[in-house]
């Protein structure tokens, strides 16, 4: 299993529990830190030239920063 997928799913429900009547604001930096993250084992298994599935569903499921500029 990719790495890149396992922190864009947990940059993505961090993101959707931070509401300012749950994690709030800090839970916002820390989705933003966990989507970096994604986003950085995304291209290292890419320049790896690890590509598989589980590559294009992070691809799909990481966070576009432009989400956290709703919150």
């Amino acid at each position: 299993m990719q790495p890149s997928l396992v922190f864009a799913g947990l940059a993505l429900a961090t993101l959707m529990k931070s509401s300012e009547m749950e994690l709030g604001s800090a839970g916002r930096e820390r989705a933003i830190w966990l989507r970096d993250k994604a986003q950085a084992w995304l291209e290292a298994s890419w320049n790896s030239q690890w590509i598989d599935m589980t590559l294009a569903k992070a691809a799909l499921v990481r966070v576009h920063p432009v989400f956290f500029s709703f919150y």
